[in-house]
This record gives structure tokens, sequence and C-alpha cells, in this order.
């Protein structure tokens, strides 16, 4: 009889624990990813454009960051050449993408530019 009542007290204990457990689920936000987007040389959460900002640039363009907390690239220092893989030398744009909640790059955007 004791050991049923304490495998009972362990399997209640064991439901409440995970019925209490905080599941993480990416809602929905109801916005569809551009065709063409880029995570690379990006950081940072974003519900809007103007949260993102292409920073650190540099002088040869292909050194900076898509990001939402341009200070933080405040004179950054850079080598001077291009860099052809960059996303900025490739015809992307800093925004936010909405769908994903994050800073990225898409192509053709419009971007905000930070200096």
């Amino acid at each position: 009889m004791k050991s049923n009542t304490l495998l009972f007290i362990l399997i209640l204990g064991i439901l409440l624990v995970s019925s209490c457990a905080k599941k993480e689920v990416q809602e929905p936000t109801g916005k569809e990813l551009p065709e063409e987007y880029l995570l690379t040389y990006s950081e940072g959460n974003c519900l809007t454009a103007s949260e993102c900002y292409y920073a650190g640039e540099g002088c040869g363009g292909g050194h900076g960051i898509c990001t939402n907390n341009p200070k933080k690239y405040e004179g950054a220092v850079t080598t001077c050449d291009i860099v052809p893989s960059h996303p900025i030398n490739r015809g992307y744009g800093c925004v936010c993408i909405e769908a994903l909640g994050k800073c990225g790059w898409v192509q053709e955007a419009r971007q905000n530019i930070k200096s």
C-alpha cells in the first residue's frame, strides 16, 4: 500500500511539473518571409524597419553589421578594402525581417545607415 501511494504521488508530481513547464513556441506573425534574405553579418531582434541599421561599415564597404544596436559599433576600425561576399556588396539592404523578428539583409531593400 505504501509503495502504491508513493508511486501515485510521484506520478502526480511529474504531471504537475510538466503541466507548469513553459513551452517556447514562436507565434506566427502573419508576415511573409522575403524570398531572398540573409542573417549573416546581422544581429538583434526587431519589430519594425526603423529598428535596424547598417553600422560599422568602415571605408571599403562590407565590414559592417545589420544591427538594432548601432552605438555598439561607433568608432569601429576596419581595413579599407571591399569584401565581395558581404551582403551590402551583393545588393542586399539592412532591414527588420518582421516575419522573423530579426535584423537581417533583404535583396534590394531600402536600409537605414548609421554612421
